[in-house]
């Protein structure tokens, strides 16, 4: 599994994994401050399985 991670307002990074087949498989809400969720910041994790 290939896992890329960017952050929620990153759309065009999201835009890009999602065109390329990756799929949301997380978040964290605090991974870079306590002050995130206020914000509207969080971690999103975006993963794809790879063919063998």
């Amino acid at each position: 599994m290939a896992v890329h991670e960017t952050r929620s307002f990153n759309y065009k990074a999201i835009s890009f994994y999602k065109k390329n087949g990756f799929q949301v498989i997380g978040f964290d809400r605090y991974a870079y401050s306590n002050h995130d969720p206020e914000k509207h910041n969080m971690r999103i994790e975006m993963g794809k399985m790879l063919d063998r």
